[in-house]
């Protein structure tokens, strides 16, 4: 298991309240699920380890407004979804556990706020690792926001025809 954090910084994080309003509040969750309950998936924020989410917990992490990489561990290698944030908005994104060749895998996804909130409210929040040594490689993550920044204009500029 994580390590939780306290009862009183829970409560404070279970109020979706942005501390700071000149920053930006990215929720990572998983919710209860009996398979890959024992498993725990290390997850980033820029490259930076923001701790190792379990079945039934969440992390809440303060950013600067603007793009940042949601990284998880996966199979073979880690899985990235590009945020883009405002400041005084929260943000949430789900990790799920999936099936794997060798061992299980897991995956991102943004999404929407009302749905995230009410799973949330029945989580536990997770300690802050704190710990660098867990950190990627901020050249490799820097390289792979460019390339995602990139993708997402490319998307926005040119739609289908």
């Amino acid at each position: 298991m994580g390590d939780y954090a306290g009862a009183d910084e829970e409560k404070i994080a279970k109020t979706f309240t942005v501390k700071d309003k000149s920053k930006s509040q990215i929720y990572i969750y998983r919710p209860n699920h009996l398979y890959g309950s024992w498993v725990k998936k290390r997850v980033w924020i820029d490259g930076k380890s923001v701790g190792d989410i379990v079945s039934g917990s969440f992390t809440a992490t303060l950013v600067d407004p603007g793009y940042h990489v949601v990284s998880t561990r996966s199979e073979f290698g880690n899985n990235h979804i590009l945020v883009k944030t405002k400041k005084g908005h929260n943000y949430f994104v789900k990790q799920n556990i999936k099936y794997g060749v060798f061992s299980s895998g897991s995956g991102i996804r943004l999404m929407k706020p009302n749905y995230a909130k009410k799973i949330i409210k029945d989580l536990d929040l997770i300690a802050d690792t704190n710990d660098e040594s867990y950190d990627i490689d901020k050249n490799q993550i820097e390289k792979v926001k460019q390339e995602m920044i990139k993708k997402r204009a490319a998307k926005i500029e040119y739609p289908a025809m």
